[in-house]
């Protein structure tokens, strides 16, 4: 984390070519799962542009651990698979556990 290219001064580059653009708008994530990232990466210059109705729809689930804070570590054995043309990979065990937190 010390070197340049996570400067939080603005002014990061790459070998003193061309600046490194951080993304600073977020449009899919809770403010409390991004705060780490925010506080630490971004100098609390993250902007958190997800429509709320749809990041805080699960505070009160009875689900949640702590209300209001929608983040739960849960440990699932599962295998990883991937369709042929795809280089992206699904786990069928993880979806069906958030699938069970959701509802």
């Amino acid at each position: 984390m010390d070197r340049e290219i996570y400067s939080l001064d603005g002014r990061t580059s790459v070998g003193g070519r061309v600046p490194i653009i951080k993304l600073v708008r977020n449009f899919r994530s809770h403010p409390a799962i991004l705060k780490l990232s925010n506080d630490r990466f971004y100098n609390r210059k993250l902007q958190y542009c997800a429509d709320p109705e749809l990041t805080r729809n699960l505070e009160s689930s009875d689900e949640l651990p702590q209300k209001k804070f929608p983040l739960i570590f849960h440990g699932i054995v599962g295998k990883d698979l991937r369709e042929a043309t795809s280089p992206s990979f699904f786990n069928i065990e993880e979806a069906g556990l958030v699938r069970k937190y959701c509802l």
